[in-house]
């Protein structure tokens, strides 16, 4: 099972790095306008977003139009060596600066930690997804785990080009 999971995440990854930038921003638009139109998006009153690296969906817009629009907007801060993540609010895109694995995050020192029972909705990132919602991140556990407690009940949106669904993982 571990090496099916394993050859699924190299070939949707070899398909998503292939895509041109401008294939990505493209695709990345379509997604964005969609998930603007989402009821539970709407009325969330805090949102957690990942922040995008390279050929993922782009976050940054959604980021910045969720702030423009009064959203509580959290993100990420990962603690490498704990293997874990701290949901922490920003107030502007600017408060972000490259940390681990090169993703944008707040720094240590301005951690704001949000409680995670308050976030009504988690936009997921992922290489795969199937269609009932499970997910093949990057292999080290940190959203699973996080997702696991904090996510419980709550709405979790994966953003995903077409290529990244599968049947099932």
């Amino acid at each position: 099972m571990e090496k099916a999971k394993k050859e699924l995440r190299s070939a949707v990854l070899t398909l998503r790095n292939g895509l041109p930038a401008e294939e990505v921003y493209r695709r990345s638009a379509v997604i964005e306008n969609k998930l603007l139109r989402v009821a539970a998006f709407k009325r969330a009153r805090m949102i957690m977003f990942y922040v995008s690296k390279g050929n993922e969906v782009h976050t940054h817009g959604l980021i910045r139009d969720a702030l423009r629009l009064n959203k509580t907007v959290v993100v990420p801060f990962c603690v490498d060596m704990h293997h874990r993540i701290i949901p922490a609010r920003i107030r502007h895109f600017s408060d972000l600066k490259e940390g681990d694995f090169g993703i944008l995050q707040p720094e240590q020192h301005a951690l704001c930690e949000a409680d995670p029972g308050e976030i009504d909705v988690f936009i997921v990132p992922g290489v795969v997804f199937d269609k009932d919602g499970h997910r093949i991140g990057w292999g080290r556990g940190f959203y699973d785990r996080f997702l696991e407690g904090a996510a419980r009940g709550k709405v979790k949106i994966g953003l995903a080009f077409d290529f990244q669904t599968v049947e099932r993982v």
